[in-house]
């Protein structure tokens, strides 16, 4: 059963497109045209398209290295370059495997992937969303469920997405391979609708942007300068067994081991490397599209007749003031891969700049992440499937509450914001393509 690349980067920039749509609820809350004006005024949209352009502004990989050849270093794949299954693949050569590829995208499929640690924790289910303070627009909910339970979590679709077809019909004692099978078809679905095309590419398209942005001004941390430290371009991390115990021994795994994990991997956005050649941290770059759909009322929609072409509008973003808590388990993913102790989290934006956040390894913390993704992937292994809220309600919920409080705590109080770039570096060229904000 095998997740195609379009659904995995949909889930993950799911956060943008609720942060947006709670942001829009508020500038329609009111029928007063003059306050409408300040509120528009006041988060600077302006145009209005059906065709935004997701490249605008845009850099390219290629331009990156040109503007920093001697600080930017893209992915040499020479090792692999010949090998196209992962079957013949080592693992512990994963990381040469470029992004976006179908190897990567196959690499993937059998892992929970970092991006993907915060929802299978549940941290997207109703009751804990409401317990981290999240707008419930964050609420991650599986509207497809073909077995008729709408109480089962997108947390065990996730997990069931590990096993193949004949293991779940083993594991859920099904005999009627066609319902599961049709269930499947929802996992696998491609049909991503244009909203979440739209914000999903618009990020992709614009991480060379937020590299080049950062290498601009590469002095947030006092032991990193241009001279000494370099920016390099990363595939996918297998966790391996090899690489897992290069951070954690024996004697740290007290509750679960290695083996009772799910597969897990990473891949993150660049890794800074010293002269020594020596990876010190990763980076995870957030771009937030400035493009929202248009708000529409019921009597609008009514009027269009059908007419499914969405509205968009362009909405100047300022970058995040503080690491979103749901990042947190992703980039503690990372530096676990990596073997790193530093992540640096980047929100970038086209027009407001850039804020970089430095996130330590807790390796405490760490532990207890891992406590609960073995507990969600055994329960599921055991042939149960997770319900919506299973982590805050079962019997360990002061656990996991006070694993809540520990993931809130850090991200306030040990993540701090050590440098913003007032200036983003974006395309200033004359191709209509990266020029104009519509296409229509």
């Amino acid at each position: 059963m095998s997740k195609q690349l379009d659904n995995q980067q949909h889930l993950e920039k799911e956060d943008d497109i609720s942060e947006l749509n709670e942001m829009l609820s508020k500038l329609n809350v009111t029928d007063n045209k003059d306050e409408k004006q300040k509120t528009k005024k006041k988060y600077g949209m302006k145009f209005n398209g059906t065709q935004p352009n997701i490249k605008w502004k845009s850099i390219t990989l290629e331009e990156l290295q040109l503007m920093f050849p001697k600080h930017y270093f893209p992915l040499n794949s020479t090792l692999i370059e010949n090998i196209n299954d992962e079957e013949e693949l080592n693992e512990e050569y994963s990381q040469l495997v470029p992004q976006r590829t179908n190897l990567w995208n196959k690499l993937r499929e059998k892992r929970i992937t970092a991006s993907k640690f915060s929802t299978v924790l549940g941290f997207f289910d109703t009751l804990v969303v409401k317990y981290l303070g999240l707008s419930k627009t964050f609420i991650k909910k599986n509207k497809n469920n073909i077995l008729n339970n709408d109480n089962i979590s997108i947390s065990s679709i996730e997990y069931e997405n590990l096993f193949t077809v004949p293991e779940l019909l083993d594991l859920f004692n099904l005999d009627d391979e066609s319902i599961l099978l049709q269930y499947l078809s929802f996992v696998k679905n491609d049909n991503i609708d244009t909203t979440a095309r739209v914000f999903m590419d618009f990020g992709s398209n614009h991480e060379a942007n937020g590299i080049a942005t950062i290498l601009s001004d590469f002095d947030f941390c006092n032991e990193y300068n241009n001279n000494n430290y370099t920016i390099h371009e990363t595939g996918f991390y297998c966790i391996t067994k090899n690489r897992f115990e290069k951070v954690f021994n024996k004697d740290d795994l007290k509750e679960f081991t290695f083996e009772e994990l799910p597969l897990l991997g990473a891949s993150p956005d660049g890794l800074i490397k010293n002269d020594k050649d020596e990876i010190v941290a990763c980076i995870e770059m957030k771009c937030p599209t400035c493009f929202v759909p248009k708000y529409k009322k019921k009597e609008e929609e009514q009027l269009n007749n059908g007419d499914n072409k969405t509205e968009w509008m362009y909405m100047k973003r300022k970058p995040h003031e503080n690491v979103p808590v749901y990042y947190l388990p992703q980039m503690i993913g990372q530096m676990i891969a990596t073997n790193t102790t530093e992540c640096y989290y980047c929100s970038w934006t086209c027009t407001l700049g850039c804020n970089v956040f430095k996130v330590s390894f807790n390796k405490e913390y760490a532990i207890e992440m891992l406590y609960w993704l073995t507990k969600g992937y055994q329960h599921v292994r055991n042939g149960n499937r997770i319900i919506e809220n299973y982590f805050i309600l079962n019997e360990e919920s002061d656990r996991y509450k006070k694993f809540l409080d520990w993931s809130v705590d850090i991200v306030k109080n040990q993540c701090p914001l050590v440098k913003h770039i007032e200036k983003s570096i974006v395309y200033n060229g004359k191709e209509k393509e990266r020029k104009d904000l519509f296409l229509d």
